[in-house]
């Protein structure tokens, strides 16, 4: 029953989405249909008809549609000029003529009409009066140029009559369903009635309703409060004309209107007569004037007896007919609690009403507290009309309470009872209450009812105030992290609560245990939302007072630094607490949270598998040092030195290393030239400090924790001096985000020097070592790039990808050296130590390549060389990300005895699965439809629908 959508739009999308048969010739181009908009009878309705033609209509010539005929019934109009609205089509004329004989519509053409050119018209008709149900008998046809083509009535439903748009189909305004029934069947106490009814066509605002038959001598008032589901479709209100008419009137309110065939329930409030009277011969009539969609004239609902249900209520045959009257009860009863906390102290708010006085002495007794927990066998009152204190009954949970004033019939009286919650969480139970009303000859009347709960919320948790539902306050998400995993610096500990009830201002938290901390008496706090500002940690424990509430089922986010110790140590387990202060009438009392186990975010952070978790402190350090070395240049007075690295954390950009004590070395300058792999890891230039034999070296971009990291620099033997790294160690400090953290200094574990006669060396490349012909006293070659590309086979995200890498050098490549392929980025592939490689010519490369995700790069290592200009082909498998991305620029170096710097492989140009581009690498793309509309014939409800979707 809510505004309905412009009828006209609906019915004109309607007739333009058609779906057509295909293989059936030109002619299933052609197609007519028509339609109309007010099946009432009487009414002045709109027909709407579509045509397309698949040949010319030259001006001039005249269009037939008919005969509009269903049976014997055809529309009222005499001949006549009838003009066509706005949604008429240029072709046509502004005026079609009824044959009020022929049954025809006519209209001419006034400009040539073009094949496939789509028409419409739209004429208003005057309905017969006459009800007509017989849909089939509707069959009129387009006639043109000699041809009589078929037209298609549309058959959905409108207004809510079935079929309603097929022309001719029309109903007569009446009720479906009238009902009237009472709830209150007692004397002098307010009534409520309710009618229910329906009606078989849509209504819209300013529809009017009448009810008549409410002779009823205790009515009071000429505005009626609606208080049920329709009463918004009315405005909430109604118009009584008084006690003599008996008539109510309802009005549809501007911007709602009334479904057909849907129930309409309202209620209003009577004052029920005094005395009990005989229900026989009065009856109840409902009769109306409804306002029809699109402007339409008025449609007449003929006069209706409404019907009552047939039943007993409240021991009262046919007490469901309004005015049949019985004794009094319980107007309202209703319980609710200020405190649903467990293990706290609570009072229950009862408010009650009757529909007779109660004078001092009577009893009101509540019973089904089966599940509370009293601390006294009397509980004290807080009320006007009860009496200081109740008396309790604990075996049969019930509570008596004794009216001290009189307290007038339909007044609301309300008592704060004290109690204790259980430590038990449980549902609120049913509860009754029975009164035993002294008359004024100390006689007692009992009657009683289920009480009403309030189930509203109450300190956040929903149902909060219902009569004894003990909620245990908790934490459902308790979740603590930190930002920094390293000994001696600043680390902020992020808390993440979603508390399972509110806690307000001046509620406190308390998180243990931060062991190996330093304690501090005043913390700055950042909440998000903000609730705290400030906390403290003493002994272990930091705890805040709440400047603002934290709300039940928000995410609350408290945030806050402190100052780690100087020792490794493992993450311990944290605890939650909290009090929470309740205001009650008598004053407040804390009720306490926990203390409850938290959660630790377990994730890498800065490298550190696990570093998330609070208080879990790492000492950083290498966990791999390996270092080689051999002898280079005339006389060997030159020394090749390789290092091959692993931290056990994220060494970021700006991060020094440094190895220490080589001795029997020297540096020519104070600058030393640094190779590294993966390339450009490492700032080229190093310095070389001669005094105790040490080199710093650069971190220029990020290296992730347990990669590997080999670097390589060339120094020269002091004379009449050893060379020796029995003392050399590697330290360093790594460059976080707010403070230098050192790397602990470690001993590096050295290989076999590389004697000049020997017949072969081993240089460490990753996790790998690759073999290495003699080499000579001499420097090592410089290779240039011959041929190099890039391409893939699958751009699309998620899928499976082949990228094929093809190079080609200037010189012979020896036996092993590695050829590193960088910026391959994009991959959801993980780092492999052997990820499979295929190659062409077979056997030259692989069988398997170094694969490291974070760093995307892919080292192959060639046991047998390349010989020169000769092209080797090498791909590999990867899984693509999720995310689309422009293509990457793929660059080769080779290192060994011939090296070749960073060379930019040439990506490819050509479409891979129909993408322009597409074989470039790693350019990714999501696929998805160019092209994706839907539409349907119908929005009405319960009527049949066609759905058609176009996607390319």
């Amino acid at each position: 029953m809510a505004l309905k959508p412009n009828l006209a739009a609906i019915v004109l999308s309607s007739i333009l989405i058609q779906q057509f048969v295909p293989g059936r010739g030109i002619d299933t181009l052609e197609f007519v249909t028509i339609s109309q908009q007010r099946p009432v009878v009487g009414s002045l309705n709109v027909i709407d008809i579509n045509f397309k033609l698949n040949s010319f209509v030259d001006e001039g010539q005249f269009i037939f549609i008919g005969p509009l005929t269903s049976g014997d019934i055809s529309f009222a109009n005499d001949n006549s000029l009838i003009s066509i609205d706005e949604h008429g089509t240029s072709f046509l004329d502004a005026y079609c003529f009824w044959n009020s004989s022929t049954k025809f519509l006519s209209v001419r053409v006034v400009d040539r009409i073009q094949p496939e050119a789509i028409c419409h018209i739209s004429v208003q008709l005057q309905n017969p009066t006459i009800e007509n149900l017989n849909y089939e008998d509707f069959k009129p046809y387009l006639k043109i140029n000699g041809r009589n083509i078929p037209v298609h009535a549309l058959s959905g439903d409108i207004m809510g009559v079935p079929r309603g748009l097929t022309p001719l189909q029309l109903v007569i305004p009446q009720f479906v369903s009238a009902e009237v029934s009472q709830r209150i069947p007692f004397p002098s106490v307010t009534n409520i009635l309710t009618v229910t009814f329906s009606v078989n066509i849509d209504c819209d605002s300013n529809s009017e309703f009448s009810l008549s038959g409410f002779h009823a001598s205790g009515i009071s008032g000429n505005v009626l409060i609606l208080n049920e589901s329709s009463s918004s479709v009315f405005g909430g209100k109604a118009r009584f004309l008084g006690p003599e008419s008996g008539i109510i009137l309802l009005r549809i309110a501007d911007g709602y209107s009334l479904d057909a065939y849907q129930d309409v329930i309202i209620s209003f409030r009577m004052k029920n007569p005094v005395e009990i009277q005989e229900p026989t011969g009065k009856k109840f009539f409902i009769s109306g004037t409804g306002s029809l969609p699109l402007g339409a004239s008025a449609a007449i609902f003929q006069r209706r007896e409404m019907t009552s249900p047939v039943g007993v209520l409240q021991g009262l045959s046919n007490g469901m007919f309004p005015f049949n009257l019985m004794e009094p009860r319980f107007v309202s009863s209703t319980i609710k609690q200020l405190n649903p906390l467990a293990n706290s102290w609570n009072f229950l708010s009862v408010q009650l009403a009757t529909d007779v006085d109660l004078l001092p002495g009577s009893e009101i007794i509540i019973s089904g507290l089966t599940t509370s927990v009293f601390r006294h066998v009397n509980s004290s009152v807080k009320s006007d009309f009860f009496e200081t204190e109740a008396q309790w009954h604990f075996n049969s949970g019930k509570l008596k309470l004794v009216i001290s004033k009189l307290c007038p019939a339909l007044k609301p009286v309300i008592a704060l009872i004290k109690l204790y919650n259980s430590k038990l969480e449980q549902r609120s139970p049913k509860v009754w209450v029975a009164a035993r009303s002294r008359t004024e000859i100390f006689e007692y009347v009992t009657f009683e009812a289920e009480m009403t709960k309030n189930s509203g919320e109450l300190l956040g948790i929903r149902s909060g105030s219902e009569p004894l539902a003990i909620h245990i306050p908790r934490f459902f998400v308790k979740i603590v992290s930190q930002d920094m995993p390293f000994p001696s610096v600043l680390n902020t500990i992020s808390v993440t609560l979603v508390p399972s009830c509110d806690l307000d201002q001046n509620s406190s938290l308390a998180f243990s245990k931060f062991s190996g901390v330093i304690s501090a008496d005043s913390i700055q706090v950042h909440s998000e939302p903000r609730v705290a500002s400030e906390g403290k940690l003493l002994n272990g424990i930091f705890s805040l007072v709440l400047d603002g509430k934290m709300r039940a089922g928000v995410v609350h986010v408290i945030r806050f630094q402190i100052l780690n110790g100087p020792n490794e140590q493992r993450a311990p387990e944290f605890f939650v607490s909290a009090s929470i202060p309740v205001a009650l009438p008598d004053g407040k009392f804390n009720s306490q949270l926990g203390p409850m186990s938290m959660e630790s975010d377990d994730y890498s952070i800065h490298g550190i598998s696990g570093g998330s978790r609070p208080l879990e402190i790492v000492i950083p350090r290498m966990i791999t040092r390996h270092v080689t070395w051999y002898e280079v240049g005339e006389g060997g007075e030159g020394i090749y030195v390789s290092v091959v690295l692993k931290s056990n954390c994220d060494l970021s950009a700006g991060s020094q290393l440094e190895i220490n004590h080589l001795e029997g070395l020297l540096a020519k300058s104070g600058l030393v030239a640094v190779n590294s792999v993966p390339h450009g890891m490492v700032h080229p230039i190093a310095n070389w400090f001669q005094a105790n034999g040490s080199i710093s070296l650069s971190i220029a971009q990020k290296l992730f924790a347990g990669a590997s990291l080999s670097v390589s620099f060339q120094l020269h033997r002091l004379p009449q001096r050893t060379v020796s790294f029995d003392s050399t160690f590697v330290s360093g400090f790594t460059s976080c985000v707010s403070a230098q953290v050192p790397i602990h200094a470690d001993p590096l574990e050295q290989g076999p020097e590389v004697a000049s006669q020997g017949d072969h060396a081993s240089v460490a490349v990753g996790h790998e070592l690759a073999r290495a012909r003699p080499r000579p006293r001499r420097v090592l070659n410089t290779l240039t790039l011959t041929a190099g590309s890039a391409t893939q086979a699958v751009p699309l995200i998620w899928s499976l990808n082949n990228l094929t890498f093809t190079v080609g050098f200037s010189a012979a490549v020896p036996g092993g050296s590695v050829i590193t392929l960088s910026n391959i980025t994009g991959v959801r592939t993980g780092s492999q130590d052997a990820m499979p490689l295929y190659s062409d010519p077979p056997g030259v490369a692989g069988p398997t390549a170094l694969w490291s995700r974070p760093m995307g790069t892919l080292q192959v290592a060639l046991p047998a060389g390349l010989a020169p200009f000769a092209q080797l082909s090498l791909w590999v498998t990867v899984q693509n990300s999720g995310t689309p991305q422009a293509a990457r620029d793929v660059y080769v170096e080779v290192n060994g005895s011939a090296t070749l710097g960073r060379t930019l492989l040439a990506p490819s140009a050509a479409p891979a699965f129909g993408v322009d581009g597409g074989a470039a690498p790693l350019y990714l793309v999501a696929p998805q439809f160019v092209v994706r509309t839907a539409a349907q014939n119908n929005t009405l409800t319960m009527g049949s629908n066609n759905v058609s979707f176009t996607l390319v």
